[in-house]
């Protein structure tokens, strides 16, 4: 992963921040991106999916309601702002200035970084009431932010996800899983890359983590298409 970042920058397609797994892109990464998002968009085109773009922050109360602080508190990434008097805005501005911790002049705003594009769906869905027969397919897009600081540059902080989720029965659900692997597979072999389709787990927290990662592998709830990156092990 070391080598393949230093590639990155020595190329120009990443512009270092000074903190690990958060980049500036170049207009060529973000002309091939966009390549691939067009491309994803026409394979799409016919599912008439709802399409929306979210902001990269949501409201804390949709993290606590969905389990996610539960789940992933190791991940999570929460915004904080300043609400004091003069006195302590000069006090933190010295702090900062000398590098030395401020943070205890700051409060939390009731806003958290988005985790995932999907997260914002489902209280959106449940607010609509009742799901039709047929149900519902929602196509949403965003910078997300997990903090996982890391050297290895397919393993970023701030990173773009392009989402579809399904919503109606659990056959309706089941069968379109089942079809997107064979799509998906499809879709980037058609670009030169043959990827292994494989059971997952999300990276839960502890002890009780460790259980819910097992039942995920165990009954093939979560899929992965993968394939190696610079010589590195499946990605």
């Amino acid at each position: 992963p070391e080598s393949f970042l230093g590639e990155l920058v020595d190329i120009g397609l990443f512009i270092p921040s000074g903190v690990d797994g958060i980049y500036g892109r170049s207009r060529a990464f973000e002309d091939a991106l966009g390549a691939v998002d067009e491309l994803i968009m026409r394979e799409t085109a016919g599912d008439q999916a709802e399409v929306d773009q979210i902001p990269p922050i949501l409201p804390r109360t949709t993290l606590e309601q969905t389990g996610y602080l539960t789940s992933f508190p190791h991940l999570a990434g929460s915004v904080f702002g300043f609400e004091g008097d003069e006195i302590q805005a000069d006090e933190l501005g010295t702090r900062a200035q000398a590098h030395e911790d401020w943070s205890e002049y700051l409060e939390s705003v009731g806003l958290m970084l988005l985790p995932a594009s999907c997260y914002p769906v489902y209280p959106w869905v449940a607010a609509a009431g009742p799901v039709a027969s047929e149900g519902r397919l929602i196509d949403v897009q965003s910078y997300c932010f997990r903090h996982e600081p890391s050297r290895n540059p397919t393993r970023l902080q701030m990173f773009r996800q392009h989402e579809n989720v399904r919503v109606g029965s659990a056959e309706q659900v089941a069968d379109w899983h089942r079809d997107w692997v064979r799509r998906g597979t499809e879709l980037l072999a058609s670009i030169g890359l043959e990827t292994e389709t494989v059971p997952a787990s999300d990276p839960f927290f502890g002890r009780v983590g460790r259980m819910l990662s097992a039942n995920q592998l165990e009954q093939g709830l979560k899929l992965e298409l993968v394939l190696p990156i610079a010589g590195e092990r499946p990605t």
